[in-house]
């Protein structure tokens, strides 16, 4: 029973560093709603080039998950890991583990969630900002801006 026990630690562990990049990635997602509404594109790159990163350890997490869950289902000959065959098989023995591992992975569904609906939003802000820019008043606006930064309007 302590190899399964063990097997859940990697799992609870496994799944809070995931929370913990998840939360950044969620940080990072507020930043680039910032910088869509600013229109600060080069920024808004960097941004999404290291909230690719962070999504990228998280997943490399699964593989870690992944094993210890075919372990543990192997090891108990359970027909596939789930938490209800699992409370089945050991609840009396690992009954603190479980109850950790059920709240990790009750913490991390509505943060993915919460991702998944943010990153839906940050793609229709930058889709209609893009939109607003295409509008030939606003395309002129700017052009006359630029224009007298370079003081082309200042003998006028």
């Amino acid at each position: 029973m302590e190899a399964i026990r063990s097997k859940i630690n990697e799992l609870i562990v496994s799944y809070q560093e995931q929370l913990n990049l998840y939360g950044q990635v969620r940080e990072m997602g507020l930043q680039e709603k910032e910088l869509i509404a600013e229109g600060r594109f080069s920024s808004l790159l960097e941004a999404v080039r290291e909230k690719g990163e962070l999504i990228k350890a998280a997943a490399d997490y699964d593989e870690q998950i992944a094993a210890a869950q075919a372990y543990i289902a192997d090891h108990l000959q359970l027909e596939a890991f789930s938490l209800p065959r699992l409370k089945q098989a050991v609840s009396d023995a690992l009954g603190n583990e479980l109850a950790a591992l059920e709240r990790v992975i009750a913490d991390l569904v509505p943060t993915l969630e919460t991702l998944e609906e943010q990153e839906r939003s940050n793609e229709a802000r930058l889709s209609e900002f893009l939109e607003r820019t295409k509008d030939p008043a606003i395309q002129r606006w700017r052009q006359m801006r630029a224009e007298r930064a370079y003081g082309r309007d200042r003998g006028k």
